[in-house]
């Protein structure tokens, strides 16, 4: 299957750097969120708990 999207998670300044030297990103950036996760520790229990993170975006109807 396809992604929809690619979200990105944690420091700003270390993802950046990774973006940097990770050439297979490249072919998601259309793809890429700009939003950011809040993770501040990488550790196998934030990503049991990523879902509920997930979730608290907000979206909004806009008629033109």
């Amino acid at each position: 299957s396809e992604l929809d999207h690619v979200i990105l998670g944690g420091e700003k300044f270390t993802l950046n750097g990774f973006l940097k030297v990770c050439p297979r990103l490249d072919e998601y950036k259309k793809i890429t969120l700009k939003r950011r996760l809040n993770i501040r520790d990488p550790k196998r229990d934030t990503l049991d708990d990523l879902g509920s993170t997930l979730h608290e975006s907000r979206v909004w109807a806009l008629d033109w």
